[in-house]
């Protein structure tokens, strides 16, 4: 994935590499500023990801960030366990919300 973004999506894009793109395609250094209660989600096991996109709140120094990653899903397995008619997201979302 990376030499893809490197030869494909950084330049189609604006970007000097992929690292150039990683760096200011991320949400990261925004999270500092966030003064609302967010959720952030991603699956431990995402091929995509890596481990910079799993941030804990004490890290960033942001008392309103909340984290939901679960071990399992992959890059969008987040609906594979139904319970009462909601997917797993759709339980965190609601959970976070009430």
């Amino acid at each position: 994935m990376r030499d893809f973004d490197n030869a494909f999506t950084a330049p189609v894009h604006g970007f000097l590499s992929r690292d150039d793109y990683y760096q200011k395609a991320s949400s990261l250094a925004y999270m500092k500023h966030i003064q609302m209660p967010t959720l952030l989600l991603n699956t431990l096991d995402d091929p995509i990801l890596a481990d910079a996109c799993y941030p804990e709140p004490s890290e960033i120094g942001n008392p309103h960030l909340h984290t939901a990653y679960p071990k399992h899903g992959g890059h969008i397995g987040f609906n594979r366990d139904k319970i009462n008619g909601l997917d797993w997201l759709d339980r965190q979302a609601l959970d976070f919300l009430i």
